[in-house]
């Protein structure tokens, strides 16, 4: 939210989870664009090279817990998530996230000034909250409803993902 202009997509919430993330790992600050695989690695996002690897690194490693996703329900402009854990957990939490899919924004000002940006999944709405091996979690419903995915992932104290299941719901 510089240079101009405002990001249309970010958000307090993120931002202070991105700090998180720096305290967490140790660095020396934020930047975009930053990319954090599984907690624990990070690097420029764009790299496609090294996030490649950093992915593939993470899918082959066991999860602790296995998440079902038991029930999802539309209340308005919400989604009622329901989950279960394979096991009970220890201290960790679970975040969901709505994620849009395709979406793209006109840029008026700045360095991309008169562009049309266009984005995959956009992280638009966020929770988290301590995790129980049986939950529900509500969230909101980007505006528009355009084609949107729930994901939900359980991480522990180090901010290591340690479980994690995807959805798309339209």
């Amino acid at each position: 939210n510089r240079l101009g202009w405002a990001d249309p997509f970010s958000d307090k919430k993120y931002s202070q989870r991105q700090r998180d993330y720096v305290s967490a790992l140790n660095l020396n600050g934020a930047y975009t664009p930053q990319m954090i695989v599984n907690g624990s690695a990070q690097f420029v996002g764009s790299d496609k090279k090294t996030s490649g690897q950093a992915v593939a690194r993470a899918l082959a490693k066991k999860m602790t817990y296995q998440i079902s996703l038991n029930n999802l329900e539309r209340v308005g402009e919400k989604i009622s998530v329901s989950y279960s854990l394979s096991k009970n957990p220890e201290g960790e939490t679970v975040n969901v996230a709505m994620v849009e899919r395709a979406i793209a924004n006109e840029v008026t000002r700045g360095e991309n000034a008169g562009r049309k940006l266009t984005h995959k999944n956009v992280v638009r709405s966020f929770v988290s909250v301590a995790a129980q091996q049986k939950g529900t979690i509500t969230i909101d419903l980007p505006k528009g409803g355009t084609p949107c995915s729930i994901i939900v992932f359980v991480q522990n104290q180090e901010w290591h993902i340690t479980g994690v299941i995807g959805k798309n719901i339209n």
